[in-house]
């Protein structure tokens, strides 16, 4: 038997009908403690971290732009999470075609309650200088 498993004996008339109790786990408490800011802005061809913090690490988290998901394997962005739950989304060499809306969500629970966090980023032209 399994630890949250239990056999529950009792005798009614020097009858033992007996029954099991199966206790399962509660599922996770994962939610944001720190959301993305409304708003981030950029230089083209500058680097910007997006970052937003869980309340564990063990939380498993997609990143999206536009609903659509950003594959670990787009070299276009470094996608990370620490030991203590920092996400951070990094748009390695940004342009026009990078601004939108992005959100980070926690897998299996996007629709509840603090699991999912949003940014809209601005991505501007380099200046121009004339000398």
């Amino acid at each position: 038997m399994h630890k949250n498993m239990g056999k529950s004996p009792c005798t009614i008339n020097e009858i033992q009908p007996g029954s099991y109790l199966d206790v399962e786990e509660a599922p996770p408490d994962y939610h944001f403690t720190k959301n993305l800011p409304k708003q981030l802005s950029t230089l083209e061809g500058e680097e910007l971290a997006i970052k937003c913090t869980l309340n564990t690490y063990k939380a498993p988290v997609k990143w999206y732009k536009e609903k659509k998901e950003i594959s670990s394997d787009d070299t276009r962005f470094d996608i990370d999470k620490d030991i203590i739950g920092v996400c951070t989304l990094k748009i390695k060499n940004p342009n026009k075609g990078d601004a939108g809306k992005y959100s980070c969500k926690i897998v299996g629970r996007e629709k509840e309650k603090n699991c999912f966090t949003k940014t809209e980023v601005v991505i501007k032209a380099t200046p121009c200088y004339f000398t």
